[in-house]
């Protein structure tokens, strides 16, 4: 299957002020995934978007690779988007479990409406990382990825009056 794709609507889920809060997720080839944030607030609010992992994160620029002993997942987000940084989780653990939690988050500018794309590439352990560019104009967004011995994947969402659909 080339593309499988859902979105998710969480706007009953937040509080006062949050109008819309939607998530897009697409699996391209199996091989990688594009998640896409639509949020829309009352007033400007800068929005947080978080990666778990069990292992450490390294984040530079906008990028951030949790680094496996088999497989690296690069996550990559638009230049300039977010903000992105790398901490151990502080969340509560059950008795007897060690802290091994690491978290990347990415923390965007403020805003009352906002499209934050983040690409996820599982790629063999120090493989190259794949290329991942951007196209963002006011009716749509491009997202494309290059990946060592595949064939390159472009996904373009297109704004309507309804929202973002891919």
């Amino acid at each position: 299957q080339e593309l499988a794709a859902v979105v998710g609507d969480a706007s009953a889920c937040h509080g006062e002020g949050v109008l819309l809060a939607r998530r897009h997720f697409a699996v391209v080839r199996r091989s990688f995934c594009v998640v896409v944030d639509e949020v829309e607030t009352a007033s400007p609010v800068s929005c947080e978007w978080r990666l778990h992992a069990p292992r450490g994160i390294a984040a530079e620029g906008d990028r951030a690779v949790v680094r496996g002993e088999r497989a690296d997942l690069h996550v990559v987000f638009p230049p300039g988007a977010a903000e992105l940084s790398v901490a151990r989780d502080p969340g509560e653990l059950p008795a007897g479990r060690k802290l091994k939690d690491f978290v990347v988050s990415a923390r965007t500018p403020a805003a009352a409406a906002l499209l934050l794309p983040a690409v996820l590439v599982p790629c063999a352990a120090g493989s190259p990382a794949p290329v991942v560019s951007f196209e963002r104009n006011e009716r749509s967004l491009t997202v494309r990825v290059r990946r060592a011995g595949e064939p390159d994947a472009a996904l373009t969402w297109t704004r309507s009056a309804a929202g973002w659909t891919l």
